[in-house]
């Protein structure tokens, strides 16, 4: 039972569960999302949402995310190897239990790209293009989102800062996972960077 609650929580504040809205005001749909991957809130209240026209709905702040995923899934099938294959599975598994935990988010990078690197070159390869091409969706949703006033982030500049720190996490977590093939990424990783910070 305790399981099962906690799968249905973490689903909710992953943003992988709509929730539907009792009494919605005036403007509210009646179903929203938690956007996911929020550290900063005390209370409920303090969590940002996002609605959607119905239950069927994806949360549009999962396309990134999907689209990332779809892109590494696509790259590992371009090698014809047996151990990048395994690699990168492991990598996507360590994707999914990572993203909605409170961590910080460049040990996410590094972790999630050590495991993608620990297959050899081939899975390097892949592990290095699927995080350009998160990086380069990630950046682009971060625009947005100042253009439209929302956000953490106040100029584009902090946009870019940020976008070559989560690169450099990620080349980093690469090299780590080439000469350390058999190490666990989550403890290595743990070396460079505080899981805590933020």
């Amino acid at each position: 039972m305790a399981g099962e609650t906690y799968n249905i929580l973490n689903n909710i504040f992953s943003g992988q569960t709509p929730l539907k809205r009792t009494n919605p005001k005036a403007g509210e749909s009646e179903y929203y999302y938690v956007v996911p991957g929020q550290k900063d809130w005390s209370s409920l209240n303090e969590l940002k949402t996002v609605d959607v026209p119905s239950a069927s709905t994806p949360n549009p702040y999962l396309q990134p995310q999907e689209t990332m995923m779809n892109g590494i899934t696509q790259a590992t099938n371009a090698f014809n190897s047996v151990s990048s294959g395994i690699a990168m599975g492991k990598a996507l598994d360590e994707y999914n239990k990572l993203y909605p935990m409170p961590v910080y988010d460049k040990y996410k990078h590094a972790t999630v790209s050590c495991i993608g690197a620990q297959g050899g070159l081939p899975s390097a390869g892949a592990t290095a293009l699927g995080g350009l091409g998160k990086e380069a969706i990630d950046a682009i949703k971060k625009a947005y989102n100042l253009y439209q006033g929302v956000g953490p982030y106040k100029t584009y500049s902090e946009i870019g800062y940020d976008s070559l720190r989560d690169m450099q996490a990620n080349i980093n977590g690469i090299a780590q996972g080439i000469t350390h093939p058999t190490a666990n990424c989550e403890d290595l990783m743990q070396q460079y960077y505080n899981i805590h910070n933020k």
